[in-house]
C-alpha cells in the first residue's frame, strides 16, 4: 500500500498515484449526504416547531400577518425578464470579446432551467404548504405527484432559482461577496420567518441550486470561468 514520504525540510508529500485533492464526485456525494441528513432532521424535528412559532408571532402582529399573507410572487418576473436581458448582454459582450460575456451566458441559461426544474420537483413531491398545514389542517408531508395550489412547498423555488445567481455573482464579481452572502442568508431566513416555506424546503432548495450551478459550470466550461 503506498505511503506518504517526508522531505528533508519536514514537508509531507503524498505517495505516487495518490491524489490529495478530493474529486468533484466525492464533493457532490458528501454534499448530498450532508444535505439529506440536515433535511431529514429538519423534517422530523424542526419544520413544525419553527412553523408554529413564526405563525404565532405573525398572527400576534397583524400588520406583519396581513402583509406576508399576500406577498406577490416575483420569481417568474425575475426569470422571464432576466433571461432575455442576460442573453442580450451575452451577445453584446461576446461581440466585443469581453470576458463578462461568460457571466451573462451562464445566468441566461440557469434562470429558465432552474425555474423549470423547481416546477417539476414541486409537482413530484406535492408537499403541503406551511400556512395550508397550519390553518387549514391539511395533513403534513408529501402528496406524491399531486403538486399544485396548496401543495407547492418542496423544494423552495426561490432558493433553487436564486442560489445559482448568487453563486455566479460570487464567482464573477468577488468584490461584493459580503453583500451576496448577506442577501442569500436573508432570503433563506425570510422564507422561513414568513411561513412561506419549511426549513427543510430551504435547505434542499439551496443545495439543488448549488448542484445545478456546479453542473452547468462543468457543462459549459467557457461560461464557468470568472471574468478578469
Amino acid at each position: 500500500m503506498p505511503t506518504a514520504r517526508t522531505g528533508a525540510d519536514g514537508a509531507i508529500f503524498p505517495a505516487a498515484g495518490v491524489n490529495p485533492v478530493p474529486s468533484a464526485r466525492s464533493k457532490v456525494t458528501a454534499g448530498t449526504l450532508v444535505t439529506l441528513a440536515l433535511a431529514a432532521l429538519s423534517f422530523y424535528f424542526a419544520d413544525k416547531p419553527l412553523a408554529r412559532f413564526f405563525g404565532a408571532y405573525l398572527r400576534a402582529h397583524k400588520t406583519l400577518w396581513h402583509g406576508t399573507a399576500h406577498l406577490p410572487d416575483l420569481l417568474a418576473v425575475i426569470v422571464w425578464t432576466g433571461t432575455p436581458i442576460s442573453f442580450a448582454a451575452y451577445l453584446h459582450f461576446r461581440a466585443l470579446g469581453d470576458a463578462r460575456a461568460r457571466f451573462w451566458q451562464l445566468t441566461g441559461i440557469l434562470l429558465p432551467v432552474s425555474y423549470a426544474y423547481k416546477d417539476l420537483l414541486k409537482w413530484i413531491f406535492g408537499r403541503t404548504e406551511v400556512r395550508v398545514w397550519l390553518f387549514r389542517h391539511v395533513p403534513y408531508g408529501f402528496h406524491w405527484f399531486a403538486g399544485g395550489k396548496g401543495f407547492n412547498s418542496f423544494p423552495s423555488g426561490h432558493m433553487l432559482v436564486l442560489t445559482p445567481l448568487f453563486l455566479a455573482l460570487w464567482d464573477f464579481y468577488p468584490a461584493f461577496r459580503l453583500v451576496y452572502g448577506f442577501g442569500w442568508l436573508m432570503l433563506a431566513f425570510l422564507l422561513v420567518f414568513t411561513d412561506y416555506h419549511f426549513l427543510s424546503d430551504v435547505i434542499v432548495g439551496a443545495y439543488l441550486g448549488w448542484a445545478l450551478y456546479a453542473a452547468m459550470v462543468r457543462w459549459l466550461p467557457e461560461a464557468g470561468k470568472p471574468a478578469a
